[in-house]
C-alpha cells in the first residue's frame, strides 16, 4: 500500500473544503516548499496556546505565525522537524512522518488527529489518530484536514464549524443534531461517556431527562 503524502499547495485547484466556514479552517499556503505538515502542526500548536492564554501579546504571536508571507511559520516548521528528528522527504510528509511527529508531541501532551477532508463526518476512520498513543484522555488536540487528491494538510480550528453541525462524535465519526438521539457503539448509553461507568457505584439520576 502506497504511503499517502502531503506535498503542499503547489499549483492546486480549489479544494472541496474551500466552501467550509472560513473560521473553521486555517489554510496552509506553502507555494515554495513541501512543509505543509510541519507548518500545519506549528499553527495548530500556536492555536492551542492562543486558546489557553488569549492575551494581546499571544494574539500578536498568533497573527505572525499564521501569516503566510512572513518567514516565522517556515522557520518554526524547520525547527520542529529538527527537534522531532523528522526529515521531510522529496515527496513531502505522510503517515510515517505523522507517527514521528506524534512521538514528539506526546511529550507535550498533544494528540494529532488528521481527517481525510472528503470523508469528514461520514463515519469513515481517521486518516491518522494520535490519541492511540495515550492511555488517558486529558490532552490537547491538533486537528488536521488532509486532502489526498491534492496531497495537502490544513488545520481545522473547529470540527463543528467545519461540519456545520451542532454535535460531532469523534468516536464513530458522525455529526448529529440531538445529543440523546445519537447512538454510538463506543459510548456508554446511560451517560453518553466515552468510557463505561463504574457500575458498582450508585447511579445518579439526571433532573432533566431522568436517565
Amino acid at each position: 500500500m502506497e504511503n499517502p503524502h502531503g506535498v503542499g499547495a503547489l499549483g492546486r485547484n480549489k479544494a472541496p473544503y474551500d466552501a467550509l466556514k472560513r473560521r473553521s479552517m486555517i489554510k496552509i499556503n506553502n507555494e515554495t516548499d513541501f512543509y505543509c505538515l510541519p507548518r500545519a502542526l506549528v499553527v495548530g500548536e500556536a492555536y492551542i496556546a492562543l486558546k489557553q492564554n488569549e492575551t494581546p501579546e499571544q494574539k500578536k504571536t498568533w497573527k505572525r505565525v499564521i501569516a503566510p508571507r512572513r518567514v516565522l511559520q517556515k522557520t518554526m516548521a524547520v525547527s520542529l522537524c529538527e527537534q522531532a528528528r523528522v526529515v521531510v522527504p522529496d515527496e513531502s510528509c505522510g503517515i510515517r512522518e505523522l507517527e514521528k511527529f506524534q512521538k514528539f508531541f506526546k511529550v507535550k501532551n498533544i494528540a494529532i488527529i488528521a481527517y481525510n477532508v472528503r470523508d469528514l463526518g461520514n463515519s469513515v476512520e481517521h486518516f491518522f489518530d494520535g490519541r492511540l498513543a495515550f492511555n488517558h484522555t486529558q490532552y490537547e488536540k491538533i486537528y488536521l484536514a488532509y486532502d489526498h487528491r491534492q496531497n495537502h494538510f490544513d488545520v481545522i480550528s473547529s470540527l463543528l464549524g467545519a461540519l456545520n453541525a451542532r454535535y460531532f462524535c469523534e468516536y464513530c465519526q458522525k455529526k448529529y443534531s440531538y445529543v440523546n438521539k445519537h447512538r454510538c457503539s463506543k459510548k456508554y448509553l446511560a451517560c453518553f461517556g466515552s468510557r463505561s461507568c463504574n457500575t458498582s457505584l450508585e447511579a445518579i439520576e439526571c433532573g432533566d431527562c431522568h436517565r
